[in-house]
């Protein structure tokens, strides 16, 4: 049922489905998941380390008694957002310099 799909998305574009074909080895997709992850984690250990720091205190009087979750999370998604347009600037100038390279 979904072969059909596939069938007409792969006709319509042939060379999208060679490229992605001989781009997506195991070896590579286990490279970008392992770094994914570990980026991942290292941000999220960097803010938990912070996650009751004066930025996300909530304050009665003199103690800080809770923490704002909601400024924590913004963080870490404003983090998230520069990490990914830096990687996909990063990716686009190396495979055009690499296209480059070939010609």
């Amino acid at each position: 049922m979904l072969s059909k799909p596939l069938d007409n998305l792969f006709n319509w574009n042939p060379q999208l489905f060679r490229e992605i074909k001989g781009r997506l080895k195991t070896r590579n997709v286990a490279i970008a998941i392992s770094a994914s992850l570990l980026c991942q984690f290292l941000v999220m250990m960097t803010f938990d380390g912070a996650a009751h720091s004066h930025r996300y205190c909530i304050y009665t009087e003199e103690d800080c008694t809770g923490t704002l979750w909601s400024y924590w999370w913004a963080d870490i998604f404003v983090t998230f957002s520069w990490i990914l347009f830096a990687l996909t600037l990063l990716g686009g100038i190396y495979m055009l310099v690499a296209d480059l390279a070939k010609e």
